[in-house]
């Protein structure tokens, strides 16, 4: 009995130095294997489902959740939430969007104004954008390359002014300010060329520029198939080779086409989770990360094949949740992943073997 208690003892083990990378669900056998780490899971839980990632000049990371900010320093993390008592504390403790100022500066995007973070004194100041309340739910906060700050907002798109501490309208004719709907930004990003790029709830996706004030319009034609989900587009994503990405709500992942002046479909996943995209990344190497409602999708660069990576109670290196709502890539390189309901991951590059794999970061075809 000791012998085949032995036995199945180191066939246990075994089991489990097999299964300490996550495998990919489609179980490819030349996929990379990538090993999600846990960070502090019941403690990040906290703070509810994770809405965005940053990384402050101090190298401590940020998260920002349903239910408060959350700084961590490696080791714990400090929670930061509301309070009506106290004036220099959060404006709101739900948490849309952080952002860190090319001036080092954390501005934090919340349902109730935005707020910058003083780190010296752990104070915030507080903004309101107008005195609308829908308005002042802002949903994303953007510096796009010359230093200007756009708000995306329940309300539509802003540009606050730093110097006076006021955001004024861009107004949009096509868009009637009577359908409530119809003015939600989801997403606001911005090109090499200058241009802006604004995501909507219900118009699809926009580019603003911010000289001649002129905007066109990529809107889905509502007969067609699916026009609902591009014309949705919660997130938007612009990389190192100037392609702009969209992410749907319902119709997947897209990217401009600049030849055809159109927004093209990257078939990352046709199963029917996969057509809600919450996050896109193109790293540093060129590998491209979507997050979505079922997995976590790496296509390395100069490929075309995306390789998907799932949550598993019987993987502990497996991604630790379902929904993947942010990706965001820190200063070393590092890649780290906010989940709904809850949880942060970082890609444990050194238990990881996709660093096997030498990729050019140079290569002009890595987005197709």
């Amino acid at each position: 009995g000791l012998a085949l208690r032995y036995f199945f003892g180191l066939m246990s083990l075994l089991l489990v130095c097999v299964t300490a990378l996550a495998q990919p669900t489609d179980n490819e056998r030349d996929a990379p294997r990538l090993s999600f780490k846990h960070i502090l899971p019941s403690q990040i839980a906290a703070i509810g489902y994770i809405n965005s990632s940053s990384q402050d000049t101090q190298g401590f990371m940020w998260f920002g959740g349903a239910n408060g900010l959350a700084r961590y320093d490696g080791y714990g993390i400090t929670i930061f939430r509301h309070d009506d008592k106290d004036p220099d504390s959060l404006s709101h403790s739900y948490v849309n969007r952080i952002m860190l100022s090319r001036d080092g500066n954390m501005w934090v995007a919340t349902r109730n104004g935005i707020n910058l973070f003083d780190a010296r004194q752990h104070r915030f100041k507080s903004f309101k954008v107008s005195p609308d309340a829908s308005t002042n739910d802002v949903t994303w906060i953007h510096e796009d390359r010359k230093g200007k700050i756009w708000l995306g907002t329940r309300g539509g798109l802003f540009n606050f002014d730093r110097q006076k501490s006021v955001a004024e309208k861009v107004e949009d004719s096509s868009i009637k300010t009577n359908d409530e709907s119809s003015q939600v930004v989801w997403s606001v990003v911005d090109d090499q060329n200058g241009n802006l790029w604004i995501a909507y709830q219900a118009h699809g996706v926009s580019r603003y520029d911010p000289v001649t004030h002129r905007f066109e319009h990529f809107k889905r034609d509502a007969k067609l198939p699916n026009a609902h989900g591009f014309n949705d587009t919660r997130r938007l994503y612009v990389d190192n080779d100037n392609n702009v990405m969209a992410a749907t709500y319902g119709d997947g992942l897209y990217k401009y086409d600049t030849g055809k002046r159109e927004f093209t479909k990257i078939n990352h996943d046709l199963s029917e989770k996969g057509a809600t995209v919450w996050s896109v990344l193109s790293d540093r190497n060129s590998n491209l990360w979507v997050g979505d409602g079922s997995h976590v999708h790496f296509r390395p660069a100069q490929s075309n094949y995306f390789y998907r990576y799932a949550y598993s109670d019987l993987d502990s290196a497996s991604p630790g949740n379902y929904v993947v709502n942010e990706i965001f890539e820190d200063r070393a390189g590092d890649i780290w992943m906010g989940y709904f309901p809850s949880g942060i991951d970082m890609v444990d590059r050194q238990a990881s073997a996709f660093n096997n794999v030498s990729y050019s970061s140079n290569n002009i075809n890595s987005i197709t």
